[in-house]
């Protein structure tokens, strides 16, 4: 028998961290609220104060490094 997420009979543990908290989702909100973050990655990061530059180009701007960043 192919396994697919379906077929899982077993809890699986997927982060042993004890401030982690687990919640039931479909598999449509999974999807959705992961294209959410990975749309929002870039802002997330400049919030926390990521610096797109590059140190050893003054042609590589902050702009510039936020740009190729949030097309990769």
């Amino acid at each position: 028998m192919k396994s697919n997420i379906r077929s899982v009979e077993k809890v699986v543990v997927l982060n042993f961290q004890s401030w982690y908290k687990f919640v039931p989702a479909t598999k449509e909100k999974l999807f959705r609220e992961r294209r959410q973050f990975q749309n929002s990655l870039v802002a997330n990061m400049e919030a926390a104060g990521a610096d797109f530059s590059h140190p050893a180009s003054a042609e590589y701007t902050h702009e510039r490094g936020r740009k190729n960043t949030a097309e990769d």
